[in-house]
């Protein structure tokens, strides 16, 4: 199944997002329309970095099962917000979350109506392309104020660091070492603009849709439906045919034991005539 997937992918993509809803980029109150994104067929709002907080919260004493559940309290019990919506990213048993306020959604859906209520919302540091074990990144545009410093350790996960100023390379240097970075040199730190966008990782805390579910699903539904539908009328069909058949052959096998009862008779007849007549012949005249 994997292999089918990794084959028929880069054909299935593209066809899917051709036929997906504009998402959009929440910015300064306002939306921008971005076009398809890869993962999002009913369409995504994406939420700045500045619009979203990050936390790491370690489940590991609680079950699989239970991990969302126990995640949803504990951000409830540790977030600023009164209701709390997020996007988490499971590695292993530690959930790496970015989560963000309610209202926040109620907002972008009012401003985007009537589309507003499909939209799907993502944070985009879920976005960016996923850092490799040991990798970081330092992300600080001129104009926003809001710098972010990632980076992803080998053994504890990712790890994420807001400024709401400029830095120097120093104080990068020295969070990451800080975080098991090892021996940065701050000299070779540059700091860069935000990645492009590349398929989402991760997962809403209210249960995203994947799509397959959202598009391909219901038409698969839909086929298999079909096939039931035209697989039962046929041994329907299949069925009576057989019972007329059965009841014709009941009638052919009466008719034809009727025959051969006729014909059993006629030829026990033949032979009592033939013995009556010998005997017939025997006796003296």
């Amino acid at each position: 199944m994997q292999r089918l997937k990794q084959r028929f992918a880069p054909v299935l993509g593209p066809i899917i997002q051709r036929f997906s809803r504009t998402s959009y980029r929440w910015s300064n109150g306002a939306k921008q329309a971005l076009g398809p994104l890869p993962g999002f067929p009913s369409g995504a709002c994406v939420l700045p970095r500045s619009e979203v907080l990050f936390s790491r919260i370690d489940l590991d004493s609680v079950p699989h099962r239970q991990r969302m559940g126990a995640l949803r309290l504990e951000l409830e019990q540790k977030s600023p917000f009164d209701t709390v919506c997020g996007w988490v990213f499971w590695q292993g048993s530690l959930a790496c979350v970015w989560y963000w306020s309610q209202e926040l959604e109620a907002r972008v859906r009012q401003a985007s109506q009537p589309a507003g209520n499909q939209l799907e919302f993502v944070p985009e540091a879920a976005l960016w392309p996923q850092l490799d074990a040991g990798g970081y990144r330092w992300v600080q545009e001129q104009g926003n104020a809001l710098v972010l410093v990632q980076y992803q350790h080998p053994k504890h996960g990712l790890y994420e660091k807001r400024y709401s100023a400029a830095v120097s390379r120093e104080e990068v240097a020295a969070w990451l070492r800080r975080h098991g970075a090892g021996d940065v040199s701050a000299d070779r730190l540059v700091a860069a603009a935000s990645p492009g966008y590349d398929k989402p990782f991760g997962q809403s805390l209210e249960g995203r849709s994947s799509s397959l579910e959202s598009r391909v699903f219901p038409l698969s539904a839909a086929l298999l439906g079909f096939f039931v539908l035209v697989y039962g009328v046929a041994i329907i069909r299949a069925g009576v045919g057989s019972e007329n058949a059965r009841e014709r052959a009941e009638q052919m096998e009466q008719s034809i034991s009727g025959i051969v009862a006729l014909r059993q008779k006629a030829a026990s007849l033949a032979v009592s005539d033939g013995f009556a007549r010998r005997i017939q012949c025997a006796l003296p005249s």
